[in-house]
């Protein structure tokens, strides 16, 4: 049944005309030779390994495979066709290719529709689809199982084993998990103790072995640096000192004797990466030191089956399953590559690359690397390693419908590597959101869940609701089940639990003392190895814990706290005794195509020069919405964060000190962007004009708006954000001048849509507002921004705020007011793409926040989002980040009717009761279901609208906020008449 629904899979997409879905890892078997490999690159994902940023570099620290034939091209001078495969490698492939290291230690350049997918590895937590229908429900993995073929060094093949019954070939490896008393941590490094056996049986102990100076035999040789040998492997050392030095076990050292066989590998010495401490303890807050001795070390091996590839080495342990000749992994594998097994050499161990895996869920990975193929003497009294030939993954999914499939063949799905904000799963906590804009809902208690299921089409969640609780110590009890919009919700920030999380238990708490492991007393006795484990199911609210000693209980989430997530910002160690960096995500330029599209635009317009700016945004801010007693976080628990180092728990922690004055210069290292061209403007002073780009057309105002002036200066900043920031009042001829460029460029030529005010008494601040423009989601809103022109401008740029009111309505604009540009070096650049002293100016800021910021389709504004456009996975999460976009919109609103920002109030009444009338004519078509952005500028639908488009859950949700934005657009005289059967549908 599982080969029919592959073969199923693989017409579907001959059907649709699509490509075969290839990921790196994926393993493949050649249409034409039948052999066997793994795929090292994808098209399109080449550039992946360039945005790497320090942080993942070091939670993944094995080269990328180009990197590897770097070193051997160096090692290999002699070999001509090595450096060709360099040169190959150091190309982007075309459009449609994969690269595949075959087993037969080959490497080529292949088209998608040249080999067949046989294998896809997944691990715990991992967020998938299926392959049939990439744009339905998303699951998590929860059970993975893999089947493997293992070949002897002498070419035997043994089929049907189990991944469970594989013996590493040393014990630890970089990326394990380690527990050291009451320290957890992420070993970093290895060094092996390597016995070597010669051809004369003599035999010596090389301790701690430089793979630099104790080399594998072989021409070609690309070796993974951090697990390079195994029993069985031929090595040779560079110079006789390398025995010379070694601990001789059998017979004496001979200076010409340099190759020998590998008997043995142990690790010798391990490099941690401290992580986070139990919080309690005698020892918790001292930070052990960086390098341990292995025996001391606990390997938390919950999930270590999971882990294996083909081309690994490894043991298998007596009794050993007999020699088969037919399984399912066979079923799979073309005639021709069953007669090559039985003549492969060993390829050798993996290194991470992690491109390929979500961000949110990254895992260490490995790949196969090129290994020599030499005949070996045959050494009866040692274990010698086994490779893997082949796999067969298998997984049990949980699915959002509340389902969970077991036993699913893993081609059958695809990797989600971007899951949307709001594709919840079952089983998680979610907090409900505000339903409108009220500035009181910060004041009122937000309900706590836990989703029963999703209906991932109609955009709703099935949620059992939490009772409010008085104490934390009350255990919890559901209240009611309730069906709501996806919407509505967000992920619950201290709760956020998944499948093969590492957790820490807290040391007290209403379900600290309910396990079935029995705790010493005071907690402070370490050896058992119960405070930290693996997250293992998820039931009723409940987690099921694996703990490091082997017990399994079910806590409650107040008792634990995840610990050691790769895409957490956990550079920061609590004891601060390891090396971090400051970088908390990985990000790219868009496509050149694009950049070449908007240059010729400003050609067509005359211009004479063009600069860029960038934008910016993080992958995890959630909104600051207040949980209410429903289990809310015991004393034991803050007490335990606060200890911590903040990034270590936090999904991008907000700045909330408004006291700081200069947030973008002091946020911009935290920060990461998504280069984007922009035009600049050729000022013509004499004529009054500015000749620019129409990169995105803004709604026109109304008679009466239009009467508010574009620019003016002002008097008294009372509620701007750099208030606190030291006035220019000793400012140099050289700022003034710039400044006073500055007001002049924007008095004379500012475009429809962008309001702007200066200050007479503090020229050092600056405040904007632009106008969303029609077309895209944010039709008709106002957005606002505060400036501070430091010193030393304009030798560096302005700072910017943008008042979000707490809601994040564009990748670019954060809840904490942060702007994210380039233009702006809140993230590095490149030439033009950042601040020049000499050609930037204010205005160049503002058009770029209206055009290339406030889009039609602002959820490919995320770094590295641009590669999927036009793919089934990014159009899904577009469509719904522009339905919540439009929400936020609505939102935002009436928050502004209420709070107008200083000096635009007649701008804000005026504007919202000329346009009110749009506003609610739009959120009436969308309530019909037309696509968000696909009205004209008074809200009509155009041939190009699409009924029946929208999600019920965005439709669920606008029908609780219109009622009270009509009452907002009331206030300020808008004509809402026909509009009322829009607050009787609720």
């Amino acid at each position: 049944m599982d080969c029919n629904a592959n073969q199923s899979v693989k017409q579907n997409e001959e059907d649709n005309g699509r490509r075969p879905y290839i990921y790196r890892q994926d393993v493949v078997r050649s249409k034409t030779e039948g052999k066997t490999g793994i795929v090292t690159e994808v098209a399109g994902d080449s550039s992946d390994s360039d945005t790497t940023t320090d942080n993942e570099d070091e939670q993944l620290p094995a080269p990328s495979p180009d990197s590897h034939d770097g070193n051997a091209t160096d090692e290999n001078t002699d070999n001509d066709d090595d450096d060709d495969d360099d040169d190959d490698e150091s190309t982007p492939l075309p459009p449609d290719h994969v690269r595949i290291l075959w087993m037969d230690d080959s490497e080529t350049t292949q088209r998608f529709h040249d080999v067949v997918v046989v294998d896809r590895g997944f691990l715990h937590g991992d967020y998938v689809a299926a392959a049939r229908n990439p744009t339905g429900q998303v699951g998590v993995v929860v059970d993975v199982s893999i089947t493997v073929h293992l070949s002897t060094i002498d070419g035997k093949l043994i089929t049907n084993v189990s991944s469970k019954d594989l013996k590493r070939v040393r014990d630890f490896q970089v990326g394990d998990h380690v527990v050291l008393g009451p320290w957890f941590g992420r070993i970093d490094d290895v060094l092996d103790n390597v016995t070597v056996m010669f051809d004369d049986g003599s035999v010596c102990k090389v301790m701690k072995a430089d793979p630099l100076r104790l080399k594998p035999v072989g021409k070609n040789l690309v070796e993974d640096a951090h697990y390079p040998y195994y029993p069985g492997q031929r090595v040779k050392a560079s110079s006789s000192s390398v025995f010379k030095n070694s601990r001789w076990l059998s017979g004496l050292w001979k200076a010409s004797r340099l190759e020998g066989t590998v008997t043995n590998v142990t690790a010798a010495s391990a490099y941690v990466y401290w992580i986070a401490s139990a919080g309690y303890g005698p020892h918790s807050s001292i930070t052990p030191s960086e390098e341990q001795n292995p025996k001391n070390l606990k390997l938390l091996t919950c999930f270590s089956h999971a882990n294996w590839q083909l081309g690994d080495w490894c043991f298998l342990p007596s009794p050993k399953p007999s020699v088969s000749h037919k399984s399912e992994i066979d079923s799979e594998v073309g005639p021709d590559e069953e007669s090559s097994k039985k003549s492969v050499d060993p390829s050798g161990s993996k290194g991470p690359v992690h491109e390929t895996w979500p961000l949110h869920r990254k895992k260490l990975r490995k790949v196969v690397v090129k290994r020599d193929k030499k005949s070996r003497k045959k050494y009866e009294h040692f274990e010698k390693a086994l490779q893997i030939t082949n796999t067969k993954t298998r997984v049990d999914v949980a699915w959002q419908d509340g389902n969970i499939e077991r036993g699913l063949d893993s081609i059958s799905l695809i990797p989600i590597e971007n899951p949307g904000d709001h594709e919840f799963v079952a089983e998680q906590y979610v907090v409900e959101k505000p339903s409108d804009g009220n500035d009181g809902a910060d004041d009122d208690v937000s309900r706590v869940g836990v989703v029963k299921s999703v209906n991932a089409k109609e955009r709703t969640a099935c949620v059992r609701w939490l009772k409010a609780v008085t104490r934390a110590e009350d255990p919890k009890e559901f209240d009611k089940e309730e069906v709501v919009s996806v919407y509505e919700l967000e992920g619950h920030q201290d709760y956020d639990y998944c499948y093969g999380d590492v957790v820490v238990r807290l040391l007290s708490g209403p379900y600290a003392a309910a396990t079935d492991v029995a705790e010493s007393e005071g907690c402070t006795n370490f050896s058992d190895l119960s405070w930290v484990g693996n997250i293992t199911g998820l039931r009723n609210g409940d987690i099921e814990v694996t703990w490091a000693n082997g017990m399994v209980s079910m806590v409650g989430p107040q008792a634990i706290y995840v610990v050691g997530r790769d895409d957490d910002d956990d550079d920061d160690s609590i004891g601060g005794g390891s090396d971090v960096s400051d970088d908390a995500a990985s990000w790219e330029t868009v496509e050149d195509t694009e950049m070449d599209s908007l240059q010729k635009a400003l050609e067509d317009f005359g211009m004479q020069n063009a600069s860029d700016i960038s934008v910016e945004g993080e992958e995890h801010t959630t909104e600051n919405v207040q949980t209410n007693g429903a289990l809310s976080i015991p004393l034991a628990a803050l007490g335990f964060m606060t200890r911590l180092a903040s990034g270590i728990f936090s999904r991008g922690q907000r700045n909330t000190d408004d006291s700081s004055v200069n947030s973008g210069d002091d946020n911009e290292e935290r920060n990461s962007s998504v280069a984007i061209e922009t035009p600049t403007y050729d000022i013509i002073e004499e004529q009054n004009v500015v000749e620019e780009s129409n990169l995105s057309e803004p709604s026109k105002s109304e008679v009466e708006v239009s009467r508010f002036k574009g620019f003016d200066i002002v008097k008294d900043p009372l509620d701007h954000y750099y208030l606190g920031a030291n006035a220019q009042t000793n400012a140099s001829r050289r700022w003034l001048k710039k400044v006073q460029q500055d007001w002049n460029i924007l008095k004379k030529n500012l475009p429809d849509g962008i309001y702007v005010r200066v200050y007479e008494n503090r020229m050092d601040l600056l405040r904007a507002v632009i106008v969303g423009a029609y077309g895209t989601p944010y039709q008709d809103g106002l957005f606002f921004f505060d400036f501070h022109l430091p010193p030393e401008y304009p030798d560096v740029p302005p700072s910017a705020y943008y008042h979000s009111g707490g809601w994040r309505i564009n990748p670019n604009l954060y809840e904490e007011g942060k702007v994210c540009l380039s233009l702006l070096n809140t993230w590095t650049g490149r030439g033009n793409e950042v601040w020049d002293p000499q050609s930037s100016s204010i205005l160049q800021v503002l058009v770029s926040l209206q055009g290339l910021v406030l889009n039609s389709k602002p959820y490919f504004n995320e770094a590295g989002y641009d590669k999927q456009v036009g793919t089934p996975e990014g159009e899904k999460n577009s469509f719904s980040y522009n339905e919540n976009t439009f929400l936020l919109n609505c939102k935002t609103i009436m928050h502004l009717i209420r709070r107008p920002p200083k000096d635009f109030e007649d701008l804000v009444q005026k504007h919202f009761r000329e346009r009110g009338y749009y506003i609610l004519k739009a959120c009436d078509a969308y309530m019909k279901g037309y696509l968000i952005g696909s009205l004209t500028e008074d809200a009509s639908i155009c041939e190009s609208s699409i009924a029946d488009a929208n999600s019920v859950g965005f439709k669920l949700m606008l029908a609780k906020i219109v009622p009270k934005l009509i009452s907002s657009l009331n206030e300020v005289g808008a004509n809402c008449e026909e509009f009322k059967h829009l607050q009787d549908s609720v």
